[in-house]
């Protein structure tokens, strides 16, 4: 990859004598490759998930003609009376974990020195930060060379209060049972609001919801379905009997297309008694604070009205896709298929939230900083270098390729599974994707399309967030 600072180098000529007293040949001056850089801008931005405090950073020179950007991760720093919070000092060294005085994997670097629409973005891996009063330090290795940014100056940045804690009576419980999983688990859709849902399991107007995806064991084609009781722990990281993934809030205001609040639970736990009643305790991830969500009575259980077999293709046509006004979100996720390949998950979403939207996993290189993904993916269930996973349902999730149809309720109204075909992906030096697809569901219907992104995705699409969730 290229670099875009000329590279400082630093010749140490050494000459010993030996015992003799006549001089040695003097060694051939070895170039110092560190790039050492002062920045002279710094911006900020603080963010809470759960008990984690994370500082964002920019640090860039005059004009913005290079940029760093880094994020660390550490405890609540001082807050002052303008509401505005301090980087505590300290090393912070990179980490697969979250940790406290840890500094993500993921550098990002910017050259727009040849103007912004020429701007060449970079990513490498950071090695640590050393953050003493007004003063930081960084360490990255970006294209194999090691740069080290230095900033003096203020290290602080608007706070992110926590939210209140909530507390929550739910007035209506209704669940949908699913016992097409992949691992052969039962997969429980459970809502706790306060209006319930409509006779079309729709949401409702004036809402408040709460829906979490139980893990339990399959039940018996004969038994009577029914949440069995027990603990349920939320984790985005772990799954399998016993957990509640896909944990989400959201309200809505006058109609459905106002909604009001969207966020995202990242632990707690839910306890379904065995009267039926439910206590639950649930950790947002974004703003960190608990709500405690309780229900009294009998859950109603709803008809699963997903596709149970195949053809999963809800759609009787062909479909050129329309992504004119549309977003590009990539996440790195972990090689759930035991692949030995880095998947990616590919989202091109409308800018309006009412649209035709693309979905699909592909399996890339095996060095999980390894970003270029340029090149065309087939459609296979090989699990090979290139490859793209072929649509599939696990309980109420879309798994692999797809296309749907989101309306102005936010609710899926045609959906097709991507069967075969092939997905293009090239990325142009200074950052821009373009992505071209040619496919067909499991009812052979053809779908194309093409999307360019002429910005590059930003380094939190390959972070540890959450994988987003597209459940029918």
């Amino acid at each position: 990859m290229r670099k875009y600072f000329n590279l400082v180098m630093a010749f140490v000529a050494t000459l010993t004598l030996a015992s003799s007293c006549e001089k040695e040949p003097i060694e051939e001056p070895a170039p110092d490759n560190t790039v050492n850089f002062t920045a002279t801008t710094f911006t900020g931005a603080h963010a809470i998930y759960g008990s984690r405090n994370s500082y964002i950073i920019s640090l860039a020179d005059d004009g913005r003609l290079h940029a760093y950007g880094f994020t660390l991760n550490g405890a609540a720093g001082e807050i002052d009376d303008n509401g505005n919070i301090t980087i505590p000092s300290g090393t912070y060294t990179s980490s697969d974990d979250d940790e406290a005085y840890t500094i993500d994997g993921l550098a990002f670097y910017q050259d727009a020195s040849e103007g912004a629409e020429n701007a060449k973005y970079e990513f490498g891996e950071t090695v640590n930060a050393v953050v003493t009063e007004n003063k930081i330090v960084v360490t990255a290795i970006i294209g194999g060379v090691t740069h080290i940014i230095t900033y003096n100056g203020t290290l602080s940045m608007p706070a992110e209060i926590p939210e209140p804690d909530v507390e929550f009576e739910a007035t209506y419980a209704q669940a949908a049972y699913s016992g097409n999983t992949v691992n052969g688990e039962g997969k429980f859709k459970l809502f706790l609001s306060d209006v319930g849902l409509d006779e079309n399991n729709a949401a409702r107007p004036n809402s408040i919801y709460y829906r979490l995806t139980l893990s339990t064991e399959k039940l018996d084609p004969n038994a009577e379905i029914a949440i069995p009781a027990g603990r349920y722990e939320v984790s985005n990281s772990e799954s399998g009997v016993g957990y509640a993934t896909d944990v989400i809030r959201y309200t809505y205001g006058e109609t459905l297309t106002d909604t009001e609040e969207y966020d995202y639970f990242s632990g707690g736990y839910l306890t379904v008694n065995e009267d039926g009643s439910i206590d639950a305790k649930l950790n947002l991830y974004f703003g960190g604070s608990s709500h405690i969500v309780t229900f009294s009575g009998e859950v109603e259980i709803l008809e699963n009205t997903m596709p149970q077999e195949r053809p999963y293709s809800t759609i009787d046509s062909d479909i050129v896709c329309d992504l004119s006004d549309h977003s590009l979100s990539i996440y790195q996720m972990e090689d759930i298929y035991d692949s030995g390949y880095q998947n990616y998950l590919v989202g091109i979403s409308p800018n309006n939230t009412t649209g035709d939207n693309i979905m699909f996993e592909i399996l890339r290189g095996t060095d999980e900083d390894n970003v270029d993904l340029s090149g065309k993916y087939y459609i296979n269930d090989s699990m090979e270098d290139y490859t793209a996973i072929p649509g599939y349902i696990d309980g109420f999730t879309l798994m692999g390729g797809w296309y749907y149809y989101e309306d102005h309720n936010s609710q899926i109204t045609e959906s097709a599974p991507f069967a075969k075909g092939w997905i293009d992906v090239q990325v142009s030096d200074n950052g821009t994707y373009t992505i071209t697809f040619d496919v067909y569901d499991d009812l052979d219907n053809h779908i194309t399309g093409t999307h360019t992104y002429v910005e590059p995705y930003s380094a939190s699409c390959l972070s540890s967030a959450p994988r987003p969730v597209v459940s029918l």
